[in-house]
């Protein structure tokens, strides 16, 4: 047997190892896109370089131009590189408080939003260059992100957009019983209100708020510590490649997230389409100027493929869980009598800046996530014990005696026995 002093060395560098790695996941909630640093000090110039070498492998779609609030989210990051590759969407924006860190937000693969043709919409820009005669227009704005948005955020987001012409809206929640299913239901409330509202430039004709479970996978996660969630998300980007949705107060048909989460690349596809549908517009019961807001629930499910009928599921639950909302035009406005779309840096932040993650202790987690780290934690502590008692193979006897089925050779070197193998030492080498 190995020597007790060899074990307990491996077993504290196990522990070393472990509490850095844990150390490392609390302090860096961004950890994922260590990559992004590498990236940090690229200037204004070398992007608006890439964006013209990029044209040839990107191009932007014929559909409306769409502003996406949460870029720096892997939840907003994996929507606006699915927007920007479609054809059925025009040119992508991505609200940012920097110009640089759009090239910070890279996948595993090293690839760029530049390279999707996404572009950035700046904050600073927007209230210090621009004027009311220069406002952008968007015909549609989405609201992805892991954590739950703050409801200030949502509304004056939402609030600039129909400033700028936009009339469909789709914003990403979740599904009980995921964790801050209260904060969500605020953000959810406050982007109805906000789409009650209006102003002279326009209203908001089409809401539609997509409830998943968790959201995971994606190429985000080659540089992640934590072994388990990056596993986690490898599988759930490979094994699930369709999705179940459903209106969310369907008492008939529901739908149960299976394994650890929803696959982040369904979502994003399930958002754009639809975006691309233009939903509820499409629906012929509808008016022109009613708001129309749909919640839906959805989930990813273990396919080889993406069905061929999508298109139509989603748009029987789109008709489905279509509700009209009276309008309420007074509480539209978030913004001061002059101020330019997008030019609140203190109220947008949430949406243009990276989410501060609120770290989840694993080993408080349901069995099927705490099981694995409760293993390590038994295993180690058991190996302690072992190591600090002495006990080798020569202690057990169906290990030395030859005549056992789980005799173990080493030990003729390693222990000297009596005849009968009852008591037997260990031979200090």
């Amino acid at each position: 047997m190995c020597n007790p002093r060899f074990v307990r060395s491996l077993l504290l560098i196990a522990i070393a190892y472990s509490s850095a790695v844990y150390c490392f996941t609390i302090n860096n909630p961004h950890s994922t896109w260590s990559s992004m640093h590498r990236h940090r000090r690229a200037g204004t110039q070398m992007l608006q370089r890439a964006a013209s070498s990029d044209t040839d492998t990107a191009v932007s779609g014929s559909g409306g131009d769409v502003v996406v609030g949460g870029v720096c989210s892997l939840s907003g990051q994996e929507v606006s590189r699915c927007l920007g590759r479609s054809i059925q969407v025009g040119q992508v924006s991505c609200l940012l408080n920097d110009a640089d860190a759009l090239s910070s937000l890279v996948d595993d693969d090293k690839r760029t939003l530049w390279a999707d043709s996404v572009r950035p919409l700046l904050l600073t820009n927007t209230a210090e260059g621009n004027s009311q005669d220069s406002t952008p227009h968007f015909d549609a704005v989405v609201i992805a992100t892991d954590v739950a948005p703050a409801p200030e955020a949502v509304k004056c987001f939402l609030s600039d957009a129909i400033l700028c012409g936009t009339t469909t809206a789709v914003m990403l929640s979740r599904m009980a019983p995921s964790a801050d299913v209260a904060a969500w239901r605020l953000a959810e409330d406050a982007a109805i209100a906000a789409a009650q509202g209006g102003s002279k430039s326009g209203m908001l004709r089409s809401l539609t708020i997509l409830r998943t479970a968790e959201l995971t996978g994606g190429p985000y996660y080659a540089l992640n510590p934590d072994l388990l969630t990056a596993s986690n998300a490898k599988f759930i980007t490979t094994y699930h490649r369709d999705f179940a949705i459903t209106a969310s107060k369907d008492s008939k048909e529901t739908v149960r997230q299976e394994d650890v989460g929803m696959s982040r690349p369904i979502a994003a596809t399930v958002l754009e389409t639809v975006l691309a549908l233009r939903c509820p517009t499409d629906v012929p019961t509808v008016d022109s100027t009613d708001l129309v807001v749909s919640v839906l629930d959805m989930a990813s499910v273990r396919s080889e493929a993406l069905s061929e009928d999508y298109e139509e599921r989603v748009i029987a639950a789109l008709q489905k869980s279509a509700v009209k909302k009276e309008r309420q035009r007074q509480e539209g406005a978030v913004q001061t009598p002059g101020d330019p779309p997008f030019s609140s840096v203190a109220a947008l932040a949430p949406l243009a800046m990276p989410q501060q993650q609120v770290f989840k202790n694993p080993l408080l987690a349901p069995l099927a996530v705490s099981g694995p780290y409760w293993f390590l934690v038994i295993l180690t502590i058991i190996g302690f014990g072992v190591s600090s008692s002495g006990l080798t193979w020569c202690n057990v006897q169906w290990a030395v005696d030859p005549s056992s089925p789980f005799y173990l050779p080493v030990t003729e070197k390693t222990c000297t026995c009596d005849a009968l193998y009852n008591a037997c030492r260990s031979i200090i080498l």
